[in-house]
């Protein structure tokens, strides 16, 4: 009875071992997630951000988009080096390239500042505006604008830079980087007037609209203006008075 007993229990043993044992036995990919998870060497789980195998390559050899935020990177190639304490390099430091996201591109393409502006011949035409052998350029804090830096689409010969951070051509005209839509540049002019308390004051305006800033400017605007009464009918029979 007893030999019964010692025979039974060391079967449930091995049943209970068995169970065990079948259990732990995941398929081969949760296997290897498990372990990733458990191992105590760290270049088996760590993910390096200079890994290529974290990019995407495009077009350009140079830029690659990254898996994990989508955002272009630049591929530079580095020297490894140990320290000078000879100490063993991680995983990530043996790898020899780094991505670096402090680039702007366009279509994937990188330009360089030479492309762009004539490095020679750049020079400050006043506080706001700048030119090159080629193009005039505008530098811009306020509005808000990224780049800061604008070439501005004007003909170059043409240009005529006016008062108040306007500048035109014989086909557009802007102020600072943003283009009056309504203007025209042919009689588009700044306006040197007084007002009632004999300080100057510059208005801008064409053949159909005063402006303010890059918008016409409303009656309701050009009412609170202060500018001596001999003036203010003038403009006010040109621009507002209904005909």
């Amino acid at each position: 009875m007893e030999n019964q007993k010692k025979i039974s229990i060391g079967i449930l043993i091995v049943v209970i071992l068995l169970s065990l044992s079948c259990n732990n036995k995941l398929p081969t990919k949760e296997n290897q997630v498990v372990l990733a998870h458990q191992t105590t060497k760290i270049d088996t789980i760590i993910n390096c951000s200079n890994s290529p195998d974290n990019y995407i390559a495009t077009d350009n050899p140079l830029i690659f988009k990254s898996k994990r935020d989508h955002f272009l990177y630049l591929k530079r190639e580095r020297i490894v080096k140990t320290d000078a304490f000879k100490t063993k390099l991680s995983k990530c430091e043996k790898i020899p390239f780094v991505f670096l996201i402090d680039i702007k591109s366009k279509d994937q393409k990188i330009t360089c500042v030479g492309e762009v502006i004539d490095v020679k011949t750049f020079k400050k035409i006043n506080h706001q505006f700048y030119e090159d052998s080629l193009s005039v350029y505008v530098f811009q804090t306020s509005p808000a604008r990224y780049p800061n830096l604008v070439q501005l689409p004007l003909k170059k010969s043409d240009t005529e830079i006016l008062c108040s951070s306007y500048i035109k051509d014989k086909s557009s005209v802007f102020w600072k980087s943003i283009k009056l839509e309504e203007a025209d540049p042919e009689t588009f002019r700044c306006i040197e007037l007084k007002t009632n308390d004999n300080e100057d004051i510059i208005l801008v305006g064409d053949k159909r609209h005063l402006y303010f800033f890059y918008e016409p400017m409303d009656q309701e605007r050009f009412d609170y203006l202060p500018l001596v009464q001999k003036d203010k009918k003038r403009l006010y029979n040109k621009y507002y008075k209904k005909k």
